[in-house]
């Protein structure tokens, strides 16, 4: 208790009390040293140990006092300025005592397990086992004191510390610590070699890690909801470190490996990413033949197939890659955009999604830059906003959203994004209408998703490793990314409404159900805050990134898997030279989720059909069919699908092929006014939204009579999406009569401040 290092003994009991230092030769009461001591603090009562402990916690010299019983928890620390012992800022463990209600041992000792020169918290008992490390000093959220909990648990557990103490009246059960390990010696450890248990300081401070499991155990550990089933598609060693997938138009699949997660291949940076295709040969459903199609990429989290090649983001780049000698492997490759920010890998430039307007999205990834095309040599600061380009002109645009991983499109072209500790929004205004008026600030353009109590708890099935960061974020998502809505009608009626997002630190895929309001979404949990999630594996490897819904219907999900998800910036050092941070890098799974009782659809093989096929194609349920036939006609200039497309827009009887009609007619540069008045009057609000969308081409020429008498009914339109597109595309025409009608839309628009933040857009130089 002295800074000399001398020996100091403390008693406090019925008959005495009192603190005695010895100076070499002889003890010497320290009466004053009692002082902020509680006289109801004893170190026995009559017989019985109360739990009290003199340890040096912080390593200034003089030890703490320690009191740890089921009545009373406290550390007490001398304070030499004030000349008296004050409560420490932190306590023991909880579920922590040193003793029992009887006064017996309870199994918990000090011991310092990481070798950092602080004392940690190991208890061991017949009931349950833990393990605290000291922080002492605050970092990443944790305080000084006790709070890491490296591991922690049931007696029952398999990989629970041997027993320190046992039940019963003699409960010593032979341990100690020596050598950088736990030893347990008695009677049931005599057939054991060397007649004793142990634990190495190194296997208790990897919480024993679970092992990867084969891909079929993986899959074999899944618990889907009811009425859902999941398929292997593919896994090691046709895919390793899978993140982000995409079809070609000959239906090929292709894969964006991130190799290289999370420091490199040598832990230093060297670039190791891949994109590879795959193809199915025999016709049995399942890939069985991977081709590495690029590889030394810098961490790869997209890909998209573009004409004859693909698109990768590959931070500081997004590149055009393709194959012109015909042997499956990139031989020419192109810089469209370079200059964004590189850093953490999770928090990275990504892609990407093809919009209904022919423009190709992509996500921030939190981390910006100073983007400029080598092939036109313009710059944008993207900074605090996703963005949209066209990689045969290279024109590019920031737009609202700063989506960390995954932006993705519904059918009607609402945009999601969403970042690690949030579900989902809804990007509700395109920034290039807001842009127009300087002088009006627009309120928020991004409408948070899970708005109901306990949104965020999530109820894994995984035994939880260890977190570094997000300290008090258990059972809360903590990883959210690739938001992805359901694009088909194989999951049923009410399918258009899932929202499905990854968790990757928590083995689990959410499903959310929208609910349209106003201009927006509401969005909830079918099954209830407490309610299972609708995939969960007990498989602390499985890790879902990117969901699609593929050219089958089925639910697509990419299974990185990997034993540690977190960045190394999050993890302490004495931590991260005990586990191997890239364990798994030589793994990978990609799986389908498809309702029982039905069947996944046949892939079909676009790249092979005529241009009124193609048309044909844009009246497929399926998501991917629409967008890849809208991308094929217009990228090969199929001008000869016009009378197609109108046949389509006006004999449909799906309202999506009747959208996708007017998006390529609009892509073709065919679009006429009579095609624009057919769908606004259109009996589907969709379609008349984005059918005054695409006339703004029409209005900035100068509509003719119909078309404006067609802008004059939907004024009155019932539907508020469809008046707030109308306000927002009336500012693309310069004539008094949009000041009219913006007139009258704004007098009825009271309340309505999503249609007010339309119309302020449109306002300027009116």
């Amino acid at each position: 208790l002295q800074p000399s290092g001398n020996a100091s003994f403390f008693i406090s009991n019925n008959h005495e009390k009192g603190i005695w230092h010895f100076d070499g030769e002889t003890w010497i009461e320290d009466p004053a040293m009692l002082r902020g001591l509680s006289q109801a603090l004893k170190t026995v009562d009559t017989t019985r140990d109360n739990g009290v402990r003199l340890r040096d916690t912080d390593n200034d010299g003089i030890c703490e006092i320690i009191v740890g019983n089921p009545d009373t928890q406290a550390v007490l620390k001398w304070v030499p300025a004030r000349k008296q012992w004050q409560p420490a800022t932190f306590n023991l463990p909880p579920g922590v005592t040193i003793v029992r209600q009887d006064g017996s041992d309870n199994g918990t000792r000090f011991v310092d397990i990481n070798e950092d020169g602080f004392l940690d918290v190991i208890q061991s008992n017949e009931s349950r086992y833990s393990l605290n490390i000291y922080i002492p000093q605050p970092i990443d959220g944790w305080n000084i004191g006790w709070p890491r909990e490296v591991m922690a648990g049931p007696r029952s557990d398999s990989n629970a510390i041997p027993m320190i103490v046992r039940g019963g009246a003699h409960n010593n059960n032979g341990a100690w610590f020596h050598s950088r390990h736990l030893w347990i010696q008695n009677e049931d450890t005599a057939h054991l070699p060397n007649l004793v248990d142990r634990r190495s300081y190194d296997n208790l401070l990897r919480g024993v890690l679970p092992l990867p499991k084969s891909p079929q155990e993986s899959l074999r550990s899944m618990k889907l909801l009811p009425g859902y089933q999941i398929e292997l598609m593919v896994a090691e060693p046709l895919v390793e470190d899978p993140v982000a997938f995409d079809w070609d138009a000959e239906g090929r699949l292709w894969v964006a490996e991130m190799a290289d997660y999370p420091l490199g291949l040598d832990g230093k940076g060297q670039h190791g990413g891949r994109v590879r295709w795959l193809e199915d040969r025999d016709d049995d459903g399942r890939y069985d033949h991977s081709t590495i199609f690029l590889d030394g990429l810098s961490f790869p989290n997209g890909v998209m197939p573009w004409r004859d090649g693909v698109l990768i983001s590959a931070t500081p780049d997004i590149l055009f890659a393709r194959d012109t000698n015909g042997d499956g492997k990139a031989n020419e490759t192109r810089v469209l955009f370079t200059g964004f920010h590189e850093g953490n890998q999770q928090h990275r430039m990504n892609g990407f999604e093809y919009g209904l307007d022919n423009w190709v999205y992509c996500a921030n990834g939190d981390s910006g830059g100073t983007v400029t095309s080598p092939g036109t040599g313009l710059s944008v600061n993207i900074r605090g906003r996703d963005f949209r380009f066209r990689p045969d002109t290279l024109e590019f645009q920031t737009q609202i959203g700063q989506t960390q991983y995954g932006r993705r499109r519904d059918d009607w072209g609402n945009w999601f994004g969403n970042n690690n500790p949030s579900l989902g929004w809804h990007y509700i205004h395109p920034e290039h209408y807001l842009r127009r008026n300087p002088h009006f600030i627009a309120p928020s353009s991004r409408k948070p998703l899970g708005n109901y109590n306990r949104s965020h708890q999530i109820n894994g099935i995984s035994r939880p490793l260890q977190r570094f960061n997000g300290v008090g974020t258990f059972q809360h998502i903590t990883a959210a990314n690739s938001p992805a809505p359901y694009r088909d009608d194989l999951f049923g009626e009410q399918s258009a409404r899932h929202l499905f997002i990854s968790a990757p630190a928590y083995n689990v895929v959410r499903r959310e159900l929208l609910q349209p309001s106003g201009v927006s979404f509401t969005s909830s949990r079918p099954e209830g805050a407490d309610g299972p999630e609708f995939l969960a594996s007990s498989d602390a490897w499985f890790r879902p990134i990117t969901l699609r819904t593929g050219p089958d219907g089925a639910l697509w999900i990419a299974d990185f898997y990997r034993l540690v998800l977190e960045h190394p910036q999050w993890i302490p050092n004495d931590v991260e030279e005990r586990i191997d941070l890239r364990s798994g890098s030589d793994r990978g799974r990609i799986y389908r989720i498809y309702p029982v009782g039905t069947k996944a659809k046949p892939t079909p093989n676009l790249a092979s059909k005529t241009t009124s096929q193609l048309v044909a194609a844009l009246d497929s349920p399926n998501g991917w069919q629409r967008d890849t036939a809208q991308q094929l006609l217009v990228r090969q200039n199929h001008k000869s699908a016009t009378k197609h497309l109108i046949k389509l827009l006006q004999s449909s009887t799906n309202p999506k092929a009747r959208l996708h009609a007017l998006c390529t007619l609009e892509g073709l540069g065919q679009l006429r006014a009579e095609h624009a008045v057919a769908g606004m009057s259109d009996h589907h609000p969709g379609v008349r939204e984005h059918a005054i969308r695409v006339s703004e081409i029409l209005l900035r020429s100068g509509p003719d009579d119909a078309l404006e008498q067609a802008l004059r009914r939907l004024v009155d339109d019932t539907e508020i999406r469809v008046r707030r597109q109308l306000a927002f595309s009336l500012g693309e025409w310069g004539s008094p009569t949009a000041g009219e009608l913006l007139g009258r839309l704004a007098k009825a628009s009271a309340g309505q401040p999503d249609l007010q933040t339309a119309i302020a857009s449109s306002a300027v130089g009116r």
